[in-house]
């Protein structure tokens, strides 16, 4: 088996934002199980049994609830006690999107899993995310249309992200760390260069969300920067790396650029043909 997909989801008490959610979720689940041939996997929190679907695809993993970190860390280590090579670790609202424009798209799983050799360096890669990067015209270019395309990227977004089984080949995994409920996704792939795996952008997918206000995982409107300044200070002080420090004039955010240089294990860009033959005769 190459591919198998994880959500995390959490039904939530309210009988609206219990509604809302499934609504998204339930299109979610249509639209993976429409474009890919993977079985899903559903890490269940607060479900009644109405809320189960009935599909030979789609397998439950019943759960107490947890929070976002913690549910994620459920999902990866159910992953890596599988036989998938790879799994797609997702929230209960993330998807691709796939007009034509949007390059591979879901045929991702499609055009990779004839050649997964070709793609031994990757450690955990995800989608452009639209709200911080253009994506039109890059998508659009002679070689992301032949060619997967991969580039060293920190900026992991949790949301929706492909993991290498590191486990099914004897290497340490990586996985969210429960205690953090701030900064989780930054911590992750900073653990992830930290065990010597890489974390790239793929330049052939664009992330979509269909959040809510009343997503169970939803953070309320705050002052974010105090949390985001705590969680990345509690960061500085597990590394204990001088290398990774606080960037400067009391700032909230992480100065890991030196550190990720230092650590960094694999190439930072990497480019695959959508056709494996052509790997042979051309990679970098």
């Amino acid at each position: 088996m190459s591919f198998g997909a994880y959500i995390i989801s959490f039904a939530d008490k309210d009988e609206a934002k219990r509604q809302a959610r499934f609504e998204v979720h339930n299109t979610q689940l249509d639209d993976w199980l429409a474009n890919t041939d993977i079985n899903i996997h559903v890490v269940a929190m607060n479900y009644e049994d109405a809320d189960f679907r009935q599909d030979t695809r789609i397998i439950y993993h019943v759960t107490e609830p947890r929070k976002c970190s913690a549910a994620r860390h459920e999902a990866f280590r159910l992953f890596y006690e599988s036989d998938y090579d790879w799994g797609v670790i997702m929230d209960n609202d993330a998807m691709l999107y796939n007009a034509p424009q949007h390059n591979s798209s879901y045929r991702i799983i499609e055009e990779m899993r004839d050649h997964l050799s070709d793609y031994k360096e990757l450690g955990i890669f995800f989608p452009i995310n639209p709200a911080k990067s253009p994506f039109t015209d890059l998508l659009a270019d002679h070689e992301h249309q032949t060619r997967h395309v991969f580039r060293r990227n920190m900026d992991l977004k949790g949301s929706l992200m492909f993991v290498k089984n590191f486990a099914k080949q004897g290497l340490t995994c990586p996985y969210p760390d429960p205690e953090f409920d701030w900064c989780e996704d930054g911590k992750l792939a900073l653990d992830t260069v930290r065990l010597g795996h890489t974390v790239m952008v793929c330049e052939n997918l664009v992330l979509k969300e269909m959040g809510l206000s009343s997503s169970s995982f939803a953070t309320a409107e705050i002052d974010r920067k105090p949390f985001i300044k705590a969680a990345n200070q509690a960061i500085v002080e597990k590394f204990n790396d001088p290398l990774l420090t606080m960037k400067p004039n009391n700032s909230h955010l992480l100065d890991s650029k030196k550190w990720v240089k230092n650590r960094w294990n694999g190439p930072t860009d990497l480019s695959r043909s959508k056709r494996p033959e052509a790997n042979d005769l051309f990679s970098w």
